[in-house]
């Protein structure tokens, strides 16, 4: 059975290390020895130390750091390279299903039968790279899209709300008030205008995919699918404008029947 690696820093670790240097001094004291002895290993096995994974480490049966077991299919490098492309894909709103994932294992190495693939990315990589907090334990449902709205950055909304707050102290410096109406700050909500869309759009059903850890929101670009836009105005004072449709097409059909050369934007 495979024996997990003892990590760096741990407790156990320290352990380890402080129990190897009082052996050494052991040793080069009353001689070499293999026989590890209860009462040497008892004030370690009273900070948590299981006496049978100390006393090959202080044998030199097991390094420390190292792992027990057969060479596994897929190296580390493999293996960042699976759980990196995979989560890439998720931040680019082309996240990727477990059958993605497990040809992706297959790709890097050709050897491996579709089984063992599988086996690799739920037991080995999937489950370290959840334990690495780089993609989340279980499949999340996506929202199917045709954009990149969701890879807006924090960033890029400071941005966006500095220059809507400049745009709008501009305004303002350019309707003073002369006392024969209303300050401009009263009816500015008037003039501010928002035009939003609504993709309407074939729908895939639900998809799940394989989400890395730090997005929020997953979505999911659909290949080729139909879809129409709907678009509405609305003033921040409340008023509220007309709901139209872009057409797809370059030519409009008039009632007659005849058409007309005119583009549809």
């Amino acid at each position: 059975m495979k024996r997990a690696a003892i990590t760096p820093g741990s407790d156990h670790h320290a352990v380890i290390t402080e129990a190897l240097v009082a052996w050494k001094a052991k040793q080069a004291a009353v001689g070499s020895s293999d026989t590890v002895t209860k009462a040497f290993m008892a004030p370690h096995v009273r900070r948590g130390m299981k006496p049978d994974t100390l006393r090959p480490c202080l044998t030199g049966k097991r390094q420390l750091g190292g792992v027990r077991g057969r060479k596994p299919n897929v190296n580390r490098g493999g293996q960042d390279v699976i759980t990196q492309s995979v989560a890439s894909a998720d931040r680019g709103n082309k996240g990727v299903v477990r059958s993605t994932a497990v040809t992706t294992v297959m790709e890097i190495n050709p050897t491996m039968t579709k089984k063992q693939a599988e086996n690799a990315w739920d037991r080995t990589i999937k489950k370290r790279a959840i334990n690495e907090g780089l993609l989340k334990k279980k499949a999340v449902a996506a929202q199917a899209t045709t954009s990149m709205r969701s890879m807006i950055t924090e960033r890029q909304q400071g941005r966006w709300h500095k220059t809507v707050n400049l745009a709008r102290k501009e305004v303002n410096s350019l309707n003073v008030d002369d006392g024969t109406g209303v300050p401009f700050g009263a009816v500015e909500d008037h003039f501010v205008v928002n035009l939003d869309e609504e993709c309407v759009c074939a729908a895939d059903g639900v998809l799940s995919v394989t989400g890395a850890a730090d997005v929020k929101k997953h979505e999911k670009e659909g290949g080729g699918r139909d879809s129409t836009t709907m678009m509405k105005v609305v003033a921040a004072g409340g008023a509220v404008g007309p709901c139209f449709a872009l057409m797809t097409g370059k030519t409009l059909r008039s009632s007659k029947g005849l058409r007309q050369d005119r583009r549809l934007r």
